[in-house]
């Protein structure tokens, strides 16, 4: 069972700072952590203790590539997806002891329906047709975001016997973005 956070969702927890824009930026990253890491902890807590008790599994990740490349527009994406690359290194640390891995992916770009959907919307905004959208992406590794296919491989490979010694790491799959690609 997944638990609610103690605070109200309409009020951000008090956390001591001056008001100001400072301020509700801070308390915002605070509801973040108080709503999005208690719910992924108690997920994979419950899963744990399943695995545990059948004697082995893994659990991978899907985090995102925004808890590498901070972004101040992005703040709480990129504070949330730190926090769950910590959490995902720190417990595969330790998980083989109990024959479990904890890895973890930071997918850059994937060329989904909602990428689609965010460029067509900046390619109406930009240039006056959504049509455009494609010429976002020249500027990307290849000229292109990663297809779902490729995540879904390494996902694939992670969970498999092959990957049998892997634990506490993530990998991240952006084309190099977050490596200085460009």
């Amino acid at each position: 069972m997944l638990r609610q956070p103690a605070h109200s969702n309409s009020q951000p927890p008090q956390i001591g700072a001056r008001a100001g824009p400072s301020a509700k930026i801070i308390a915002t990253i605070a509801m973040t952590f108080c709503a999005f890491m208690p719910s992924k902890a108690s997920l994979t807590r419950a899963v744990y203790a399943q695995m545990k008790a059948r004697g082995s599994g893994v659990i991978v990740n899907d985090i995102g590539a925004a808890g590498e490349a901070f972004d101040a527009n992005h703040i709480c994406a990129c504070a949330g997806n730190a926090a769950l690359m910590a959490f995902t290194r720190a417990l595969g640390g330790k998980s083989l002891a109990d024959n479990i891995r904890v890895v973890g992916i930071n997918p850059g770009p994937v060329g989904t329906d909602r990428f689609v959907s965010i460029f067509k919307t900046r390619a109406m905004h930009q240039f006056g047709d959504e049509n455009r959208y494609q010429e976002f992406q020249k500027g990307m590794p290849l000229g292109r975001p990663a297809h779902a296919r490729e995540i879904g491989d390494l996902m694939a490979f992670l969970a498999s016997d092959r990957a049998g010694y892997t634990s506490g790491v993530i990998y991240t799959v952006d084309g190099g973005l977050t490596a200085g690609w460009g």
